[in-house]
């Protein structure tokens, strides 16, 4: 069984690419009431920093990064 990484938190971290939409938001928003740590990455900057924010509305903590075109 693989043990997820952890941040200073000690909560798991996980990095969800293509998280501006579809699978990786629905992804990143499950994770984040599971406790997880977040790092979206994707190239649709609005639509990735709207995810975000829907990650710290709900108490979760995500670091937002683009991806290459």
């Amino acid at each position: 069984m693989t043990t997820p990484a952890t941040s200073e938190s000690n909560s798991p971290t996980a990095i969800i690419t293509g998280a501006s939409s579809g699978i990786g938001r629905s992804i990143a928003l499950e994770l984040t009431t599971r406790g997880y740590t977040l790092l979206l990455a994707a190239r649709r900057t609005d639509e990735r920093e709207a995810v975000r924010s829907e990650v710290e509305k709900a108490g979760g903590e995500a670091l937002a990064r683009s991806t290459p075109h």
